[in-house]
């Protein structure tokens, strides 16, 4: 079964089930892998019309002291080909600071909606040598990262990346993936930061 994502005024998400009509709309739109909004008059609202099968959770072992931060990795690594989608914050659609804030938040780390420069400046400044799973690696240049991942111990980062401002859920290639922490620090975004935000 499809869901419907509401996002509210306030900027809240909510989700429902389709009724038996939506369901069969979407299943005939679903065909032609088209992504069809503006079902409802009263909110924005967006319809996946992905199925869930999309997400399938990343296989990797998560290693690191805390549990907390234990935690916040196997949930970020539970998302893997969720979708990019430039301001979302789950549970289906992430850009990468919204998969931060949802990891954290599920684990129940309750930190606020904010962008990867924010985060990045935020909580424990930490060196690589004391990167614990759970910690965020941001990257950027001059001082402004623009970019932020989570690390999952073992020299990996798990992150909602290959997306920009235009991209909507439309480009399976931007999604929650995982990549080594040497490649993720070491591209043309030549500053970063390993910081604990719990």
């Amino acid at each position: 079964k499809y869901n419907m994502y509401e996002t509210a005024s306030d900027g809240t998400a909510k989700t429902r089930e389709l009724t038996d009509d939506e369901q069969e709309m979407l299943d005939m739109l679903y065909a032609s892998e088209t992504i069809f909004s503006g079902f409802d008059d009263e909110m924005q609202t967006i319809l996946s019309v992905t199925p869930g099968g999309i997400i399938t959770p990343i296989d990797i072992t998560i290693t690191g002291d805390s549990e907390t931060g234990v935690k916040i990795a196997e949930i970020a690594a539970s998302v893997g080909g969720a979708r990019y989608w430039w301001g979302m914050s789950g549970p289906t659609y992430f850009d990468c600071s919204g998969l931060v804030y949802y990891c954290y938040n599920s684990a129940g780390v309750n930190i606020e909606r904010s962008s990867a420069n924010v985060y990045g400046h935020s909580g424990q400044a930490l060196t690589r040598d004391q990167l614990q799973a759970g910690d965020i690696i941001a990257i950027g240049k001059n001082g402004k990262y623009t970019h932020i991942g989570i690390y999952a111990g073992n020299n990996q980062v798990i992150h909602a990346g290959g997306g920009n401002s235009s991209t909507h859920g439309d480009d399976p290639n931007a999604c929650v993936k995982v990549t080594t922490l040497d490649k993720f620090i070491g591209g043309s975004r030549s500053d970063h930061a390993f910081r604990r935000l719990y």
